[in-house]
């Protein structure tokens, strides 16, 4: 057996975890996913056993605390992807209960040290970190020491619905974290221009897909030097709910993206003159593209929908008061292929 998933086995506890990292030697995907009764000692066990050979683990809804974190920095030496969710015991531990290195002891103890431990300990070979509802985390509040190693085998990032984490911590990730490619941070309310500035200065690899939805504090300013950054290799940007972004991230795409094939600026500043421009960028060939909650696109943008409707496969033009019903049959018209949410 070299993959197992147990979900919502309200009777399962921390013998089967236990059993599995014993018997199972070929072991490398595990999902443990909303079973109450494991706790802690179950992901001790599991990872006592099988760390050395688990490359895949998800950890959503269990009873566990700091403690197994720390049990994952010091045993999941093969880990490639670590997904963990909905874990409310997860808190601000002490940097000795990750068991970090020497070079960053002393570090304060208001320091959120688990998600740096294992950056720390499993980053030579950590490929995806995911992050989500873990609603006890708070904001990194100290500088990352200058010794502290970086996790460059990580690729994929991703915070999702951790209302505490702010500014600061998307600024550690850019210290540490040099190549990353994927990055989502959404429904972070925390976070502005100024976290995402240092996060993407630091980036070393390029950008292929950006999701900052319901990270309402962010502008233009910080899209508009992503794109530019990345604009050769942006292939996916999504700011739904951002209200801060305006029509000066589309002349920034229209300057500087040439891969782009998803875009969504749903409940955004957009305007008909940023749909002139997104329209006027003959090297775009977008595939997906929602401008649903945009009050200021208006039915005087039909000559422009046209033209970007040709070439789509979705466009969502939901709750937008001001396109009415024949601007919609119109662009079905012109592109009946196309998957139209109105």
């Amino acid at each position: 057996m070299t993959s197992l998933t147990i979900d919502s086995c309200s009777k399962i506890g921390n013998k089967s975890p236990k059993v599995v990292g014993q018997y199972c030697p070929n072991l490398k995907l595990d999902v443990l996913k909303n079973c109450p009764l494991i706790r802690d000692k179950g992901i001790e066990d599991l990872f006592y056993s099988a760390g050395p050979i688990l490359t895949e683990v998800e950890l959503q809804a269990l009873h566990i605390s700091d403690i197994s974190l720390k049990i994952i920095s010091h045993h999941g030496t093969a880990l490639k992807s670590l997904a963990v969710g909905e874990l409310r015991r997860v808190i601000v531990r002490e940097f000795w209960v990750m068991g970090i290195e020497p070079s960053v002891r002393g570090m304060p103890l208001d320091y959120p040290s688990w998600i740096f431990g294992i950056l720390l300990k499993c980053g030579k070979k950590l490929k995806n970190f995911s992050l989500v509802k873990c609603l006890s985390v708070k904001d990194l509040i100290n500088a990352v020491p200058s010794k502290a190693p970086c996790c460059n085998s990580l690729v994929s990032l991703t915070i999702r619905n951790c209302l505490g984490v702010g500014n600061a911590t998307v600024v550690v990730v850019g210290r540490l974290c040099h190549k990353l490619t994927y990055i989502e941070l959404s429904g972070l309310l925390c976070i502005a221009d100024e976290g995402l500035f240092h996060l993407v200065n630091n980036c070393e690899a390029n950008l292929v897909a950006m999701n900052l939805s319901g990270c309402v504090n962010i502008t233009d300013k910080s899209i508009s030097a992503i794109i530019k950054l990345n604009g050769k290799s942006l292939k996916s940007l999504l700011v739904d709910g951002c209200r801060h972004v305006l029509d000066a991230t589309l002349v920034e795409i229209w300057n500087s993206c040439w891969m782009l094939n998803v875009l969504d600026i749903s409940k955004c500043g957009i305007t008909n003159s940023g749909i002139t421009t997104l329209s006027s960028a003959i090297q775009l060939h977008l595939q997906i593209l929602s401008l649903s909650g945009c009050p200021l696109v208006s039915n005087n943008s039909l000559p422009l929908l046209l033209d970007l409707v040709q070439n789509l496969q979705g466009l969502n033009i939901q709750q937008c008061p001001n396109i009415i019903s024949r601007t919609v049959d119109a662009l079905i018209e012109i592109n009946p292929g196309c998957d139209i949410l109105s």
